[in-house]
């Protein structure tokens, strides 16, 4: 978006949340996984949030933390866990999602997204591709350590003991999707810990 500078997809999690948070009108404690600025500014203006941003690399996060090993988080910490485009950058994908299923809240959610490849049957990961050249031209780009499969990804993340909610924009209101300038392929994955 020219003018709040966020992304397509960001703009659907909120435009999930804002309805999620009408529906159940209570206090909610977020943690953010590698947030654009546009989003965690948004998300904070909710005052009934507590909000956590993290991340591994960057400076400027409340937390610097490992999602494949958040020891420093106790379990059962947080009500909604964001992970966005992250488990493709990071070694361990299985045990950042055991992680994130450790540190919600029971009957807590989690979005965790990833860029997902329809015409790959398989999820490509090979440690031999570990130039940014090789990483580029397999992974599509140079800091991604594999290119997801779309079944594959979803059987990670039910391995992981989630209930899997997949929405597409026919699940929100057509004129809302456009108005907020959401994608009509836009699929958004909500990850339920019973």
């Amino acid at each position: 978006c020219p003018f709040c500078l966020s992304s397509d997809r960001e703009r659907l999690y909120m435009h999930y949340l804002s309805i999620f948070f009408k529906v159940r009108p209570e206090k909610y404690s977020i943690l953010d996984f590698a947030p654009s600025k546009a989003f965690s500014l948004a998300i904070r203006k909710f005052n009934f949030v507590t909000y956590t941003s993290a991340d591994y690399y960057r400076e400027g996060f409340d937390l610097k933390i490992d999602i494949c090993n958040m020891d420093s988080v106790n379990s059962e910490s947080y009500d909604i866990v964001i992970c966005s485009h992250v488990l493709e950058h990071v070694s361990d994908p299985d045990e950042a999602l055991a992680e994130i299923y450790r540190v919600l809240k029971s009957g807590g959610l989690a979005i965790i997204m990833v860029p997902l490849f329809w015409d790959v049957n398989e999820t490509l990961e090979n440690s031999h591709y570990d130039s940014d050249e090789l990483r580029c031209r397999y992974f599509g780009q140079k800091d991604h350590l594999r290119l997801f499969a779309k079944d594959d990804f979803l059987r990670r993340v039910k391995e992981a003991n989630f209930r899997v909610e997949s929405l597409d924009a026919s699940s929100f209101n057509a004129k809302e999707i456009r108005k907020f300038g959401i994608s009509e392929n836009s699929i958004l994955y909500v990850c339920h810990r019973p």
